[in-house]
This record gives structure tokens, C-alpha cells and sequence, in this order.
């Protein structure tokens, strides 16, 4: 029996030893399958893929493809000399494809193509590969859904389904999820199309996008598509924004772009309209313009803290946690504008005071910068403090709650390499490396470290730095990590002409960001540029 189009999801396609079958996506009030262990991870690296994959996104990824899906199967064939087998899980690596299409789907609130089917593996930064039984599957699809018309396939993979293109299938090669997006959503590229699609009102929408700008970093694996999105509102609508709407796209684009390395300006707001928030709200949108000041120079460090000071009670007591994260990213701007040894007391205190307060996921900032710091100044009793207090919230709870250990992990590494604590490092840095899920920026800064600990080992370690570096969404975020390995190996060759041309390229790259580095060089009285920036870089 065939195949009718499903109403909603992807068709997916299995192979057993003796069958081919097809399945569409079920609601758990209907008899349904679990997913097996390759196709969970498949969903998964889906998600990673996804995020890095997207030219638009406006609204949390993580939030809408959470829950594993559960399936059920509508139509199976059993191969020559077989009978059809019953299935009771759903499996295989080949199902990422159209994992990641349906949960584009559900991201952008359009319908897939009912003609449109997949069968290819997939992998966290995007890239499309081969499948074995291709021909068995697509011969399924083409001789059990009959209103399929279309199959995307791993590009090298285009001629391996001879019986099913007799039998009408259009086969489509693919080399990335973005080309499978592509013929999906075709005029999605545009920045007009989607815009509409989840939110029922323009003021709906701005609201889902600052709300995405006041969450945790690690809500979004690469935020490139969130700033691009952002950019498509300010242009599309131009015109008709009110004040209030064009300065919460103006600050999502900013943070947005923050968080991929880049600079973008950001104005304090009117204190009427700051005034006029939710509490919560109010605090977090400070926080961020602190740490924006910290980070990009914009607005100046001056202006962010004379504005914190106006939201946090002087009196611990009366401070609760969104009222830490604006001290933590006041420390954090202590940091780079010449109080390190400050900053670093701050972020430890701050650290204290979240697990008294029993919010463990949320120290993993003050963690990472108490590291971060302890390193950059040498300060052996400062790590210690800072690994005792790692071992306290372990204990209590989960450091990696809201995506936050990568980032402990990979300060705590770079401290041990400054520290002399090459072995514990390398082991540690290593293991990020393998972190799928982890920013480009923190593999970056993890292999930049390891190079740093193993110099005596530079070929492999190198190779990796170009295959790492081929897979940044964008120039300046690959050229920002050669440039920053540079730096290293002059500052370690003693080669000030080498140190000083590294310098000059990040200056060119970030000038904002590195002058003020220099500017807290200069004010905590550090001998040389080259060694103050490589230590205090943030990544």
C-alpha cells in the first residue's frame, strides 16, 4: 500500500535487511516509534547544523526542536526474495537531512514541500555526506510515494539511484544543508519571506527578537542568522518602526553580532522607556549594555557604568540575580579597562554569591572569567579558589544546565597553558575540540591554547587550525584566530616584528576592541603590548 503525503514533516525513508519503509513524524496520542540511537544524535547534530546553516532566524532553535519526535510508519516494500518486516524503532544516520528541514520548518513557521523528499547523513557544522543503500531508498520512495517528485542526496551520491530516476524521481544533489534550504525554502535567502510567519503582529515579532537577545549566549550555537534577520526588519520596515521597536532590533543586531566577535554600536537607551520595563527585563537589558561596553567599547565604558550603578541596590541584600549578572559584566569591564586584579576578586565574590543563592548554571560566566583571569595575571591561588569553587557547584548542580561549561572548560584550559599547567590543558582542550555543539569561537580559542601548550608539535595541530578555519561563517572570524595564533608564536619566539605585524592585523580586524586592550595595557602599567593582549584577548 503507498504513501499519501503527510500533512506536516518530512517523509523519511528506512532500510532493514529485508525492508524498505516509509514514516512520517507522529503526536504521542498515536500509535508511534521511539528514534533510535543514530537517528537521535542525527536530530541533534540537526540542531547544530541548523543554527549555522540558516541566512534568517527570530527565535530560539533550541526552544522549538527540544523534544525528540516520535514517528510512525505509513507505507513499506520488502526487497527481492523478502517479506516486510515490522519495525519498532526508527534509525539511521541517514534521516539528518530531513531532520534538518523540519526543524527549519518549525524555526521559521513554513510548511515543507509535500513533493520533496531526502536521504543523506549530516553533520553539526552542515556539510552533507553519503549514505549507504541509496538506491534501495530512493526506489522506496519512488515506488511508495508516488507524489514525491523531487530527492535530495550527498552531491557525490547523483547517479546512485538509476531505477528510481526511470521512475520519474528528480534527484538533486546537495553539499550542505543550506543548498537542501535553499530548494526547500526558496525565497527564503530574500530576508522577506518567513518574516511573517510565526508572530501574528509586527510588535510580536520585535518582542520574540529582544527576548532572544536577553537570553544566555549558548541559547544559539552561531548567532550570525539572528543578526541577519534583524538586519531584514530594520530594512524591510524602515519607516514605519515607532522609536521603541527600531531601538530593540537595533539592540538585537548588536548583541547578536557581539557574540559572534564583531562590533556594532550600541546607544544607551531613554531611561523613561528603560524605566517602564519589567524589572527582570530592565536589569538584563543593562547587564548586556555593560558587557557590550566591555566587549565592543560601545557605549563608552563611562556611560555603562554610570548607568549600572543607577540599577543595582547598594546593599547585598536587596540584590538579586539579575542584579549579579550586572556586577559580572561590570567586573568583566573592570577587566579591560585596567582593574584585572579587581575584576578577577569580583567575579570570584559574584561566583560565591550565585551558589549561596543555589543558582548553579549561572555562575558558569564569573567561573569562566575567574579563570580567564587567574591566568592572564599568573595567579596561582586565584585558580585554586576558582577550581574549589567549580567543585562547589558541581556538587549542587549542574554547571552545564544553560550551556555554560564549554565556555568554564576552555578559560580554565587557557589558565593551565599560562599557568605552566601544559598537561592538565592539552587533555582538557583536546576534549573540547570534540565538543560538535561548542561555537566556532570557543573551538578557536580551544585549539589556539593547545597549539600554545605543544609547540614542539606544530604540523598537526596546524592542519587542524586550517580544516577549523574553513569552517567559520565568516572571514574575519577565521582570519581573527590565524591572526591570534600568530601573536602567540611571536610572543613565544621573542619576534617583536612578528608580534608587532599580528598586533597590527587584529587592529585592522577590531580596531575598538584591540585600542582599548591597549589603553588598559597602558593603565595597568604592562610591559609589553604583545604579551598583555595575547594574555587578556578574551578568546
Amino acid at each position: 500500500m503507498s504513501a499519501t503525503a503527510p500533512s506536516t514533516g518530512p517523509l523519511l525513508v528506512a532500510v532493514s535487511a529485508s525492508t524498505g519503509s516509509l514514516w512520517v513524524l507522529a503526536s504521542e496520542a498515536e500509535p508511534h516509534v521511539h528514534l533510535g540511537d543514530d537517528a537521535t544524535r542525527a536530530w541533534r547534530d540537526a540542531s547544530l547544523a541548523l543554527s549555522r546553516s540558516l541566512p534568517l532566524v527570530w527565535t530560539s532553535i533550541r526552544e522549538r526542536v527540544r523534544e525528540l519526535p516520535v514517528a510512525r510508519p505509513v507505507a513499506a516494500m520488502a526487497r527481492l526474495h523478502h517479506v516486510v518486516e515490522r519495525s519498532y524503532v526508527l534509525d539511521g544516520a541517514s534521516l539528518g537531512l530531513a531532520f534538518a528541514l523540519e526543524q527549519a520548518s518549525r524555526v521559521l513557521g513554513l510548511p515543507l514541500p509535500s513533493d520533496l523528499a531526502t536521504s543523506a547523513r549530516i553533520d553539526a557544522w552542515g556539510a552533507v555526506s553519503a549514505i549507504d543503500e541509496l538506491a534501495f531508498k530512493a526506489t522506496t520512495i519512488a515506488k511508495q510515494a508516488p507524489f514525491v517528485r523531487r530527492l535530495l542526496v550527498a552531491a557525490d551520491q547523483e547517479d546512485g539511484c538509476t531505477e528510481a530516476s526511470a521512475l520519474g524521481l528528480e534527484v538533486i544533489p546537495v553539499k550542505r544543508v543550506a543548498d537542501a534550504l535553499d530548494v526547500a525554502f526558496p525565497d527564503l535567502a530574500d530576508g522577506l519571506v518567513g518574516v511573517d510567519g510565526i508572530h501574528e503582529t509586527r510588535a510580536d515579532r520585535v518582542e520574540a527578537f529582544y527576548r532572544l537577545a536577553l537570553s544566555e549566549r549558548s541559547e544559539m550555537v552561531d548567532w550570525t542568522p539572528v543578526a541577519r534577520a534583524a538586519e531584514a526588519l530594520l530594512d524591510t520596515w524602515d519607516e514605519s518602526l515607532n522609536g521603541s521597536e527600531r531601538h530593540l532590533l537595533r539592540f538585537t543586531l548588536a548583541v547578536a553580532h557581539r557574540h559572534q566577535g564583531q562590533r556594532v554600536p550600541l546607544d544607551l537607551p531613554d531611561e523613561s522607556w528603560l524605566n517602564a520595563q519589567p524589572s527582570p527585563l530592565r536589569q538584563r537589558h543593562v547587564a548586556q549594555l555593560v558587557q557590550h561596553a566591555a566587549d565592543t567599547g560601545s557605549p563608552s565604558p563611562e556611560a555603562a557604568r554610570a548607568l549600572a550603578g543607577r540599577y543595582v541596590p547598594a546593599n547585598p541584600q536587596d540584590r538579586f540575580p539579575e542584579h549579579l549578572e550586572i556586577l559580572g559584566a561590570l567586573a568583566r569591564l573592570d577587566a579591560v579597562t585596567g582593574r584585572p586584579e579587581a575584576a578577577l576578586r569580583s567575579q570570584l565574590d559574584l561566583a560565591r554569591a550565585l551558589l549561596a543563592r543555589g543558582r548553579v548554571a549561572s555562575t558558569s560566566f564569573q567561573l569562566s572569567e575567574a579563570f580567564r583571569l587567574a591566568g592572564a595575571l599568573g595567579d596561582e591561588r586565584s585558580y585554586d579558589e576558582a577550581l574549589h569553587l567549580l567543585d562547589e557547584a558541581e556538587r549542587l548542580g549542574d554547571v552545564d544546565a544553560g550551556g555554560g561549561r564549554v565556555y568554564v572548560d576552555v578559560a580554565r584550559g587557557r589558565a593551565e597553558v599560562l599557568l605552566g599547567r601544559l598537561e592538565e590543558a592539552d587533555e582538557r582542550l583536546t576534549a573540547i575540540g570534540r565538543v560538535v555543539g561548542a561555537p566556532f569561537h570557543v573551538l578557536g580559542a580551544a585549539l589556539r591554547w593547545r597549539i600554545a601548550a605543544r609547540p614542539a608539535e606544530p604540523s598537526t595541530l596546524r592542519a587542524e587550525l586550517d580544516v577549523l578555519g574553513a569552517k567559520a561563517r565568516s572571514a574575519l572570524s577565521a582570519r581573527r584566530l590565524t591572526l591570534l595564533v600568530a601573536l602567540d608564536d611571536a610572543a613565544r619566539a621573542g619576534d617583536r616584528a612578528a608580534a608587532d605585524a599580528a598586533l597590527a592585523g587584529l587592529t585592522e580586524l577590531e580596531p575598538e576592541p584591540l585600542d582599548q586592550l591597549r589603553r588598559t595595557r597602558d593603565a595597568a602599567r604592562w610591559p609589553e603590548a604583545a604579551d598583555y593582549v595575547r594574555r587578556f584577548y578574551p578568546y
